[in-house]
């Protein structure tokens, strides 16, 4: 003889006024003994007209879990004229019998198309938590509350109800943190400072993921900035930091680019907060020269407003050869400034040899003069 032995939990039945599936669990013997192995139930609530049959359901030391309405939905019309209804289950073709599944009710009150909210109340008679309806943006909330009566969480819709919340709250309901989803489903993760200022955004821009960090001095005055992303060409993505004294300039910038040659690699800068002065080291090449398809490391050095350091290789002929200039403040009229002093490799024309120069320049008016030559 087989035995059936229901228990439903109180989230099982929540859940049932809000979707047309309900959570079950059944305990099942045979002969005395819990069932091991899977079988096939079948389940009916003949008061709406609806069955469903599940196969090969699994069944460990007696326990089993299924989902009614993942077959066939169940009815949108349940307990809408009557309080409680019968479910009868057969496992196997063997009619096991019945059990009566009641109309959820809250401090008395129903939870299915009912807009006042449903309170639950601690033992002092204080509010813990409000389950809500809206009917103006069809959506739901549930706040819950802690021990002085504040708020601390809020889950419910955004977008106009089309998208997530998740708001976390201190004692004096000073929000902390707040979770959104967009009706598109973009996500994002704000997080605030003792002083409820938002410190931390964490979610994406576009089609890319995005965060930033701000840092604020004893005075909350804004001390700078992290920011991490695709934000400046919506590829390739960065990461950047800002100071106080000019918003919205990188003060240092890491990020992804990509070669004239099509490779992608790394590049760092370094830059002072009025726009003058850089440090920049990076992998070069020099696709129009007479080795294109090399590449080589490069620092280059700047000063407030013309290079002072380039130190790298000689790209336009060899990315092999070792190669540093240094530049004054003049001018080449085509961009670009003078150097005043060379210092390299270079090879014979047949490449056979090579050798280090060291080469002077005397720049006026317009010309470049090599005045020291040696190698």
């Amino acid at each position: 003889m087989k035995k059936l032995y229901i228990t439903l939990a109180l989230n099982f039945i929540v859940l049932l006024s809000f979707s047309q599936k309900l959570p079950f669990q059944g305990y099942l013997e045979e002969s005395g003994v819990p069932v091991n192995g899977t079988r096939n139930f079948s389940f009916e609530l003949t008061d709406y007209g609806w069955s469903e049959t599940i196969s090969n359901v699994p069944i460990d030391n007696g326990i089993y879990n299924v989902v009614l309405g993942e077959i066939t939905l169940l009815p949108d019309t349940l307990f809408s004229n009557l309080n409680e209804t019968s479910l009868n289950i057969t496992v196997d073709s063997t009619i096991i019998g019945s059990v009566t599944l009641y109309k959820p009710l809250v401090n008395g009150q129903s939870l299915l198309g009912n807009e006042a909210p449903l309170i639950v109340k601690g033992p002092n008679g204080e509010t813990k938590a409000e389950l809500n309806y809206f009917a103006n943006n069809n959506a739901g909330s549930l706040v819950l509350n802690g021990a002085n009566d504040s708020t601390k969480v809020i889950l419910g819709s955004a977008a106009g109800g089309y998208g997530g919340f998740l708001g976390l709250y201190d004692s004096l309901r000073n929000v902390g943190a707040q979770l959104r989803v967009t009706n598109k489903g973009r996500g994002n993760l704000y997080t605030y400072n003792e002083a409820h200022t938002n410190v931390g955004w964490f979610g994406g821009i576009g089609n890319d993921g995005f965060a930033q960090l701000v840092s604020y001095d004893d005075t909350e005055t804004l001390s700078g900035a992290l920011l991490l992303g695709s934000f400046a060409d919506g590829r390739y993505p960065e990461l950047y930091l800002e100071g106080a004294a000019q918003p919205n300039f990188g003060l240092g910038r890491f990020r992804v680019i990509q070669l004239p040659g099509g490779e992608e690699t790394t590049q760092l800068e370094i830059n002072r907060s009025n726009g003058n002065g850089q440090a920049r080291l990076q992998i070069s090449q020099d696709n129009g020269g007479a080795d294109p398809t090399g590449v080589t490391g490069t620092l280059d050095l700047f000063a407030d407003s013309s290079p002072n350091f380039i130190l790298g290789a000689a790209t336009w002929e060899d990315h092999n050869l070792a190669n540093m200039s240094a530049y004054g403040s003049i001018p080449d009229g085509t961009g670009w400034y003078y150097s005043v002093l060379d210092l390299g490799a270079s090879k014979t024309g047949d490449g056979s040899q090579e050798y280090g120069f060291l080469n002077f320049h005397n720049n006026q008016n317009g010309n470049s003069y090599n005045t020291v030559s040696i190698s």
